[in-house]
């Protein structure tokens, strides 16, 4: 792996032959929980690949992201996978209009979603303390979390923890989700994993937006050996192998996740959408 103040030249090359540029959006495009600066999507709309999208967000997170009076078919004219692979906008919709989601999952599996759903929900009550929203759960009293602010989701569930990244009070909420999981008798269904910053998922064992990807690439939707891959994280990682395995490249936004580093043919240094933005730019000077 290879590090420059950006990216070497090298790299740029071996973009600039890619027909698919696929980017994961918190803490690569975006910082976690905001948008996507407008100067970015500017520069990402320039660009003359299939511009795709592989998030952990629901379709609302993802257009919320967006600067105000922009459309998702503004900026990605790609396939755009969303909850870590198990959902799909198919690319070459009409902008304009309701963009219609595709489940790639059975649907037994988005009902057991639903049900767990179902069960969070009315285990929490308001938090006396907080005036942010921030909820109890079944009477854990740390941490207090929070449904994201855009529940859409369809074939997983997000639950945000309130605490410094690292707290040992998170495993309280995954123990919870875990028992009610099994009393559902949905433990072949779904999995509860603490992803490292406060975030607990709920999700079918087996997806990750590696699987999302290589089912792309079964429905003659995408060439992966022609992708360059950007993401930040853990949940980037079954990616970052898909891709690496069929012959694509793989770009790390962050150094802070080990194994993601580990696969990356480069990372850029200046960290985040700042570094990102800084590298689209360039990448178009090229064209």
């Amino acid at each position: 792996m290879f590090q420059t103040e950006i990216i070497p030249q090298q790299a740029f090359k071996q973009i600039l032959d890619c027909k698919h540029l696929i980017f994961d959006i918190d803490r690569t495009l975006a910082d976690v929980h905001s948008g996507i600066p407008m100067e970015s999507c500017q520069e990402l709309a320039k660009l003359p690949m299939s511009i795709g999208v592989a998030t952990a967000r629901s379709l609302s997170e993802l257009e919320a992201a967006l600067p105000d009076g922009l459309k998702l078919g503004d900026v990605f004219n790609g396939d755009i996978l969303l909850e870590d692979g198990s959902t799909l906008v198919k690319g070459g919709q009409n902008r304009r209009e309701l963009l219609k989601v595709n489940s790639l999952i059975d649907l037994k599996l988005v009902e057991a979603v639903g049900q767990l759903k179902s069960e969070v929900i009315q285990a929490l009550a308001p938090a006396h303390s907080d005036s942010e929203g921030w909820q109890t759960l079944a009477n854990i009293s740390s941490p207090l979390v929070k449904l994201p602010p855009f529940n859409d989701f369809l074939t997983s569930l997000t639950l945000w923890e309130k605490g410094t990244v690292g707290n040992s009070d998170f495993i309280k909420i995954q123990k919870w989700c875990e028992a009610k999981i099994l009393a559902l008798g949905l433990d072949q269904q779904l999995v509860a994993t603490e992803i490292g910053d406060g975030t607990l998922r709920i999700t079918i064992p087996g997806m990750s937006k590696g699987w999302g990807l290589e089912k792309l690439q079964r429905d003659g939707r995408l060439d992966l050996a022609s992708c360059a891959y950007f993401g930040d994280g853990r949940n980037d990682v079954p990616a970052a192998e898909v891709i690496k395995a069929n012959g694509g490249i793989v770009i790390a936004a962050a150094k802070t996740c080990p194994e993601l580093v580990a696969l990356a043919d480069y990372a850029i240094s200046i960290e985040g959408p700042a570094g990102m933005m800084s590298m689209l730019k360039q990448l178009n000077r090229l064209f």
